[in-house]
């Protein structure tokens, strides 16, 4: 705490400079009571801030990994369809065969019927998703630029703080670095789940079965080739290649600001 001045009256009294924090309580100089009062909101509105952040980080994180586990469920569901031991032994019989063939085509056409059911439902939130999350993943990734721009400018000029100062920026720093990993490698999987779902059955026999079941399952391959961006702007999707763009982009501005100034 900084006392700039004392009045006759023996009152401490502050300056605006004194909190640490871009605000103002009062005209300067005021008292110690409004000091101590004004921190204490500072101290509050820090806390509701950051309590409100990961919140939304976590549900977001959370409503992520469910979807995952949804695309991992229908690639595994997929995969356990095509594995008919009875078919692919190597010891079967002739007449054991034909008379399995369409009692296993049954049963794989019942269960793709179902799974592509589940699949089309899992689609559909992942729109509703991108519609709910895409202008917030847009904006988490400018903001994330501008903020790690500000965070090297800090790192930078560490000589000219003190080292309660340099420990406090370093941990904001890297506290800032783990929570957008974080959040780029929760969409990194979703990304890849969604991409992988006939990754393991395409290894199985699928291509024993009938038209129809193969005819679906290549629809399921040529769907998996679609790209889904939770962003509006593509450009400013979150992945662990854009996790690394980030940094880079903030470092080469920070850099430049310095520069410049």
């Amino acid at each position: 705490m900084d006392f700039r001045n004392v009045n006759p009256l023996n009152v401490r009294l502050n300056l605006v400079s004194d909190y640490r924090m871009p605000v103002v309580y009062s005209k300067e100089p005021f008292t110690t009571g409004i000091f101590v009062l004004g921190s204490v909101i500072v101290l509050v509105s820090s806390a509701y801030i950051f309590t409100k952040k990961v919140s939304a980080d976590s549900y977001i994180i959370n409503v992520m990994l469910l979807i995952t586990a949804q695309y991992k469920y229908t690639a595994l569901k997929l995969s356990m369809i095509f594995q008919n031991r009875f078919l692919q032994s190597d010891d079967r019989s002739e007449s054991n065969t034909k008379e399995c063939y369409p009692n296993a085509d049954y049963y794989a056409e019942k269960e793709m019927k179902a799974l592509c059911q589940h699949h089309n439902m899992i689609i559909h939130i992942m729109i509703m998703l991108r519609k709910l999350l895409s202008l917030n993943i847009s904006l988490i990734y400018v903001i994330s630029v501008f903020r790690f721009c500000g965070i090297a400018i800090m790192l930078i000029s560490i000589p000219s703080v003190t080292l309660w100062e340099v420990f406090l920026h370093i941990m904001y720093a890297i506290g800032g670095v783990v929570q957008l990993y974080i959040l780029c490698y929760c969409v990194q999987r979703l990304l890849d789940a969604s991409t992988e779902i006939t990754d393991n059955a395409f290894h199985e026999g699928w291509y024993l079965y009938g038209r129809s079941i193969k005819r679906t399952f290549m629809f399921m391959i040529m769907s998996n080739n679609l790209d889904i961006k939770l962003s509006t702007f593509g450009k400013y999707n979150l992945s662990l290649s854009s996790f690394i763009a980030i940094l880079n982009q903030s470092y080469s501005i920070a850099l430049l600001l310095l520069k410049t100034t």
